[in-house]
């Protein structure tokens, strides 16, 4: 059975665990181990359990796994770690040519500026890929160098925008004098700028494909479409909640009509205020039009509703058996009180006729 805590002494695959290190900013814990050469290393947790689990599954039994236990053991040792095992089972890949080694060592060091290319470094980045087995030579074996050196490196600080520390500092030394938030940085990569210009449309697509992460590159468009004037789609889900909160709005307060003039002043409230797309705040912005004698405020009877080029006329129901008041307890309201509500509860209050009179009364002397 796989082991559900970690302690010391433990034998996992190629380490064994010395100490107990603490929690990354992420929340992952983290290990002082010792590798078979008897190296000290600093290991996550999740790459302990990467360790664990090689041993225990080969590629034919995880093939074999339901859906359920694959994503559980995904959610156990990450999705690299499924595929390092996995690869197990697969043919060793061919050794790139000197050419395309230096290409991808150009790039990989390119995304981290952080580490210098010193005398020093080159020489441990290559000793430890020439110890590896079957190196690809690709970002991820450069990304483990990386984790496992990371004590050895002589690193700069304020390449990674770290700054008071200087520009050359030892990995060892910046696990003491560093905060984990800095640390986090000194340890990412980092996207290169790239000069699109000069390139078809195809071209620097491809170019920013190949050098940025997904968020990245998702950031990289929406700040092109910006230059372009092109705006950012509304998701469906989004747009459907929005005019559902909308509608709600307007049911609460069918004595002014919905135009798209009001909606575009209460958008522009919303904005200049820093305040979010909810009932209360568009009602606070309602009262503000209200006090301004804004235009865009439109008024119309209490029994007529306007939709579009559509009216309807409500009446009074007829009288029916008395029956036992919702509340007879006088209710007092504030604007402030209505702020910090969540959406959800203030619309369940103004099904309360006491709740919704005083709010009429705000709107009364609003516009007194």
């Amino acid at each position: 059975m796989t082991k559900k805590l970690f302690e010391i002494g433990d034998k996992i695959g190629r380490y064994t665990i010395d100490e107990f290190s603490g929690v990354n900013a992420k929340g992952e814990s983290f290990w002082w181990a010792v590798d078979s050469d008897g190296k000290a290393l600093l290991i996550g947790e999740k790459k302990l359990r990467m360790e664990l689990r090689r041993a225990e599954f080969t590629p034919q039994m995880i093939q074999a796994l339901s859906s359920k236990a694959y994503n559980e053991l995904r959610e156990e040792i990450g999705e690299d770690g499924l595929e390092e095992i996995l690869a197990a089972s697969k043919p060793k890949s061919a050794v790139p040519t000197n050419i395309e080694k230096r290409e991808i060592a150009e790039k990989w060091f390119a995304n981290h500026p952080q580490i210098p290319r010193t005398r020093s470094n080159v020489t441990l980045f290559d000793k430890y890929l020439g110890q590896m087995e079957n190196p690809s030579f690709t970002s991820r074996d450069f990304d483990s160098a990386f984790t496992d050196l990371f004590f050895d490196l002589e690193l700069n600080p304020k390449a990674a925008g770290i700054e008071s520390h200087g520009e050359a500092i030892r990995g060892r030394a910046a696990i003491n004098k560093l905060t984990s938030a800095e640390i986090a940085k000194l340890q990412r990569a980092y996207a290169v700028p790239i000069k699109t210009d000069d390139l078809k449309p195809g071209q620097a697509l491809q170019i920013v494909a190949d050098s940025m992460t997904s968020k990245e590159f998702i950031d990289w468009t929406k700040e092109i479409d910006a230059k372009e004037g092109i705006k950012q789609p509304v998701p469906p889900l989004l747009l459907q909640a929005r005019e559902k909160t909308w509608s709600d709005f307007f049911q609460l307060y069918p004595q002014v009509i919905a135009t798209t003039e009001l909606k575009d002043k209460l958008l522009e409230y919303l904005a200049k205020n820093n305040l979010s797309f909810a009932l209360q705040h568009l009602g606070l912005a309602l009262r503000f039009l209200i006090e301004q004698g804004d235009k865009s405020v439109v008024e119309q009877e209490s029994n007529v509703h306007s939709y579009g080029s559509h009216k309807l006329v409500t009446y009074e129901p007829r009288s029916k058996s008395p029956v036992v008041p919702f509340d007879d307890i006088p209710v007092t309201v504030t604007t402030a009180e209505i702020n910090a509500m969540p959406s959800a509860e203030y619309g369940a209050k103004m099904l309360n006729p006491a709740f919704k009179k005083a709010v009429e009364n705000l709107l009364q002397r609003a516009r007194a």
